[in-house]
């Protein structure tokens, strides 16, 4: 489980963010400058003290303003901050030729205008009045002391390793936990290496040692692994750290989680070949087993296709009661929920509701910061009881896009996610989400065999999740046939034809049993991601071979995760 602990390291007033954030689009690369002493981050208030924007302005802000609010030569000659640099130089027009709506001849290397840095060094000793507090904050306050007699850590952390020089990575190393008793994970605190590329990390509870092999060393993941599903801590930027309420914990140990897999996400946007890391996480652990089993249930949408130029796109999700009913057999309740998007994010909620009235939000961002993540507490906590619906909504700015944006781990990708902590944890973990307008959690119920019978056995021993997800209970060589003629098939074919063979060959893997009924969307990212088969060919031929209903976008969604669309629904999925 991750408890996403609340991050507010100041106190803003949101109608400012939100006013100011139109400027951005008047200054060169105006949404990507970046925080000058937390590597990774962006300085959305760019004119202002605040990096989230409002109040005080900084030097840059003054200047700004004294020049009509307008980007010219006359400002992009300033050296605003004092640090020696134009400007426009440190934004990345040097020429000064920058018009708005354009694009800038650097965007890379781009430095703060306002805040004179290095922070630390001798032209900057007198300056930057109000930074330094920003600057100097990393820790976070626990209710209860850390260092007890009855407390341990461990700090669980990936083998220094090389981290690639291309945008987006994902890495794991298999871990083993203490197990030579039960203990309760109460508290984490983030161990990170290099903040250069350092996105977000994730530690999953694994039932057993399959992964071991694999994962001995650092090494590239896709996806979720069968055996690895449960979630006992991660990190994300803003994150300083955080601890769980005083009755609950996270199980570790003898009888629950022996083993664990760090996944890390590198952004490295420029790719710099030089870059290492040996990021990971501190936990504080206890043997003193607490009153509940705490875990965290996802919501949200991740058929994203959002078209660019746009104010408003609005994505949402619902929880429907005939869902909770199914899969929570008994009151749980909520103490904390979170959004989450990326740097497309405006706004969002999530809300819970009972017999068809609204009962509250238990998240809502009216101005959504990636970088700055807001947890929503309840104290008292919220009773959720079998029944109980929710609804996810996220709202998205794409104005300044020129291409759509799909679903997608990268930071330029987007995600619409609410994370909700709870206990006691459920059974089976729960973590509904739907993919477009399929509902992936009513989708899942015993009932609904139209999706393949996917939450369970269809006859003929055949199980819908096990015959997708590779493991076989007699129909092994069977699904590997059906992909093999797949690609051999339809090897060939030009862009934009389709041979009978290879119409033939989709047709008999989706009518098989196992198969017959998922809703193609949800085929094409499954299996254009799955070791078996060749993303290209399988992608190329279901776009031509049996392409999407009438009204829907012929656009393939690329999914990094393999089994994330379908794992999401049937066990548990936190994406950060």
């Amino acid at each position: 489980m991750e408890v996403l602990s609340a991050l507010l390291v100041l106190v803003f007033v949101p109608y400012m963010v939100w006013g100011y954030a139109s400027y951005r689009a008047k200054i060169p690369n105006g949404d990507h400058v970046p925080h000058p002493c937390k590597p990774n981050y962006i300085w959305h208030g760019v004119g202002h003290i605040n990096p989230q924007g409002g109040g005080k302005r900084n030097p840059f802000g003054l200047d700004f303003v004294a020049n009509g609010r307008k980007w010219n030569s006359t400002l992009c000659m300033k050296d605003s901050d004092g640090d020696g640099k134009k400007n426009g130089e440190e934004l990345g027009d040097p020429q000064c030729i920058w018009t708005e709506n354009s694009t800038p001849s650097r965007t890379t290397g781009i430095t703060h205008p306002g805040i004179c840095d290095p922070t630390n060094s001798t032209i900057c000793q007198n300056k930057n009045s109000g930074v330094k507090e920003i600057c100097s904050y990393e820790g976070f306050n626990c209710s209860y002391p850390l260092d007890g007699p009855d407390i341990y850590n461990i700090t669980v952390t990936l083998e220094d390793t090389a981290v690639p020089p291309t945008e987006t990575n994902y890495y794991c190393q298999f871990v083993e936990l203490p197990h030579d008793k039960d203990y309760h994970i109460i508290a984490q605190v983030p161990h990170i290496v290099n903040r250069n590329v350092m996105h977000h990390l994730i530690l999953y509870g694994c039932t057993d040692d399959s992964e071991r092999e694999r994962y001995s060393t650092p090494a590239p993941c896709n996806g979720m692994k069968a055996s690895c599903l449960g979630m006992l801590a991660g990190w994300t930027l803003g994150d300083p750290g955080s601890c769980q309420s005083e009755n609950v914990g996270t199980p570790m140990g003898n009888s629950s989680y022996k083993y664990a897999l760090l996944e890390m996400h590198w952004n490295n946007p420029e790719k710099i070949a030089s870059y290492r890391d040996s990021s990971g996480i501190v936990l504080y652990y206890t043997p003193k087993l607490r009153q509940y089993d705490a875990d965290v249930m996802t919501t949200g949408q991740m058929g994203l296709v959002i078209p660019p130029g746009k104010d408003l796109y609005t994505a949402n999700a619902t929880v429907t009661s005939k869902c909770t009913s199914y899969y929570i057999p008994h009151t749980i309740y909520i103490d904390s929920a979170n959004i989450h998007m990326h740097y497309l994010g405006a706004s969002g909620t999530i809300e819970h509701f009972r017999n068809g009235v609204k009962l509250r939000n238990l998240a809502q961002d009216d101005i959504y910061q990636y970088d700055s993540p807001v947890t929503h507490m309840h104290n008292p906590v919220v009773e959720f009881k079998p029944g109980d619906e929710l609804k996810t909504t996220c709202n998205f700015n794409s104005k300044r896009r020129t291409n759509i944006t799909y679903y997608g781990e990268g930071t330029s990708e987007e995600m619409c996610f609410g994370f909700i902590t709870y206990y006691p944890a459920l059974k089976t973990p729960f973590s509904p989400v739907s993919y477009k307008s399929v509902d992936m959690c009513e989708a899942s119920l015993p009932e609904n065999k139209g999706m393949g019978g996917m939450a369970g056995d269809i006859g003929n021993g055949c199980n819908g999740f096990n015959f997708l997800y590779g493991h076989f209970s007699g129909h092994s060589n069977t699904k590997k046939a059906l992909v093999e003629a797949v690609n051999t098939t339809c090897n060939n074919m030009r862009v934009g034809q389709c041979t009978e063979g290879c119409i033939a060959a989709r047709k008999a893997f989706t009518d098989h049993p196992c198969t017959s009924g998922v809703p193609n969307e949800i085929l094409v990212n499954i299996y254009s991601q799955s070791d078996e088969t060749k993303t290209s060919k399988w992608q190329a031929t279901t776009a031509v071979c049996q392409p999407p209903p009438t009204g829907v976008a012929n656009n393939l969604i690329p999914i990094s995760s393999l089994a994330m669309v379908v794992f999401a629904a049937l066990t548990g999925c936190l994406l950060i």
